[in-house]
Formats: structure tokens, sequence, C-alpha cells
């Protein structure tokens, strides 16, 4: 591709134009193009959705506990597993390279953050939800049609530094965001 104007203004605001990228810039104009790009509706379909909805991921790891980090997950507590006649126990559970879907990006921040602060809870099922995310943002860079929507998201995030700290307060730049 050649160095035109389109070319190297597409490239500062998307992951890496393609020819069709170039030819749709130049069909509609950049009004128009950012509209799109923009647009709310528009961004729950395409390509990437579809790829981050079938994909999985490995994950293998041996974990001692009061119960399998599946059933924390599902917001359930050792207390509930004797109330169901089983005597809670630690006990070691095993995931074999099990292939899951991108399971955590759907669940909402106060399930995943009750079953991690469990004190057994698997530290490579802590890790996952980071992994998932980092997946899920590299298929939206590769397959999304709404690429500078993606990477402005990308900007802010990284801008405003988000983490979780220990207490599970989310913070961005060192501030507590309510």
């Amino acid at each position: 591709m050649k160095n035109t104007p389109t070319y190297i203004a597409l490239n500062r605001v998307i992951f890496g134009p393609t020819a069709e990228d170039i030819a749709h810039v130049e069909k509609v104009g950049w009004s128009a193009w950012v509209e799109e790009q923009l647009k709310t509706d528009s961004f729950a379909k395409g390509d990437a959705v579809r790829r981050i909805a079938s994909h999985k991921l490995e994950i293998e790891c041996e974990h001692e506990g009061m119960m399998a980090p599946a059933m924390m997950m599902q917001g359930r507590k050792p207390g509930m597993m004797a109330a169901e006649g089983k005597k809670a126990e630690k006990q070691k559970f095993e995931v074999k390279k099990e292939q899951r879907g991108l399971t955590a990006l759907e669940k909402p921040m106060e399930v995943l953050f009750k079953a991690q602060s469990q004190e057994d809870y698997p530290y490579q099922e802590i890790e996952r939800c980071s992994h998932e995310v980092e997946v899920a943002t590299i298929i939206r860079a590769c397959y999304s049609k709404w690429q500078a929507r993606t990477l402005l998201f990308d900007f802010w995030h990284n801008h405003f530094n988000v983490n979780i700290d220990a207490n599970d307060t989310i913070r961005a730049g060192g501030h507590k965001v309510s």
C-alpha cells in the first residue's frame, strides 16, 4: 500500500488499515467513517464478536480447597455444601488441560471479586480473567470493523492505569472509582 494521506491517517487511528478500510473512508468521507466507528449499536455486530464467543483458552491447575473453582464462580460457599449433606473439608481438585470459553467477560464484577477473594481460590483461575480480557482485546484489534473505538478504549484504559487493589476497589490513576 502506498503512503497516501488516507493510509497515514487511518494508520494513526486504527490498528492497521487494509485496502478495504482505505477505500471505505475515501468513499464515505472522514466524518461519516468516524460516526460509524463510534456508533453504539454497530459495535455488538461483526466477526470479532463471533470469534470471541467461540474462542477457547486452555487452563490447567491443581487446587486444594473447600470446593472446586467452578463452584466458587457460581457463588457457592463451603457452608452450602454442608447443608447439602456433604462434609465441608478441604479436597484436592485437578483441572487437566481444559479448553474453556471466555466466560469471565460476561460475569458481573461482584461475582468475579467474590470468587477471587476466597483464600483458597486457585491463582490460575484469578489470572485467567486477565488472560480472557487480553485475548478478547487482541481479537477485537485484528477482526473488528470498529477498530477506532477499540483503540480508543485501549488508550483510555492505559491512560487511567486501571487496576484493582487488594480490597477489590477499582482504581484509575491512583484514584478510587465508584
